[in-house]
């Protein structure tokens, strides 16, 4: 595997794309609804989102998605993200770095739609995660059979996919179109990673700690998004 610089480029160009079409269109259902600046505490229809909490990952995303009602209490929401290259540094250990991820969840309230008095709203929901991932890294490698180890550039690539059941709450504050979602969850993820060099038994102090290797692992999740309610 070699690192390519246009698989980089074209898949950040698709990524903001698909991100601005989506946001476009959302901006044009706002045009068109009828709902209040100050609306009542209900679920809304349709909602724009960003979360807060992907900014805080050791590898930081920009992610932003959308809420929209299929039926009665029935809900899908899918987020797009976007991880920068944030190569700032020397000291930075993830260099020409990109990451794109796709989370998709179909969501069930349990409290009645219709109810304006009720802002604190309960969810459950099966949750799909794909992600791809490329950069490179300065790793200690093993030459002639173990003979030597010799620090070089490893370039990785990463494809991740898993399934999350996660539960939460949403918060639609009275009066406001402001939204707020709390969730937590968990779920099994299969990752394949590709480097090259096979950097899988390099030799650094720390490798007990280094999860850059294929396998299923267990996956944790947790979030808050902020979102705006638009119909």
């Amino acid at each position: 595997m070699t690192y390519n610089i246009n698989t980089h480029l074209s898949i950040q160009t698709i990524w903001i794309a698909v991100i601005g079409l989506i946001y476009s269109s959302l901006a044009v259902a706002q045009e068109d609804s009828t709902v209040k600046h100050f609306r009542e505490s209900l679920l809304p229809q349709t909602s724009a989102k960003w979360s807060v909490t992907s900014l805080t990952e050791l590898k930081p995303y920009l992610q932003f998605g959308f809420e929209r009602k299929i039926v009665d209490r029935l809900y899908f929401n899918c987020e797009l993200g976007f991880g920068p290259d944030t190569d700032f540094n020397d000291n930075n250990p993830f260099q020409n770095y990109l990451g794109a991820r796709t989370r998709l969840d179909i969501r069930w309230y349990f409290d009645p739609k219709d109810n304006k008095d009720i802002i604190a709203h309960g969810f459950i929901a099966p949750e799909l995660l794909l992600k791809y991932e490329q950069w490179q890294q300065e790793k200690w490698i093993e030459q002639a059979g173990g003979a030597f180890a010799q620090e070089t550039l490893v370039s990785y690539q990463k494809y991740v996919w898993g399934i999350n059941v996660i539960a939460g709450c949403k918060f639609t504050p009275y009066k406001t179109p402001v939204t707020i979602d709390l969730l937590g969850g968990f779920g099994v993820k299969r990752k394949i990673v590709n480097s090259d060099p096979n950097a899988n038994n390099f030799w650094n102090f720390f490798e007990g700690f280094d999860f850059n290797y294929s396998g299923h692992f267990p996956n944790l999740v947790f979030g808050v998004k902020l979102g705006y309610a638009i119909d």
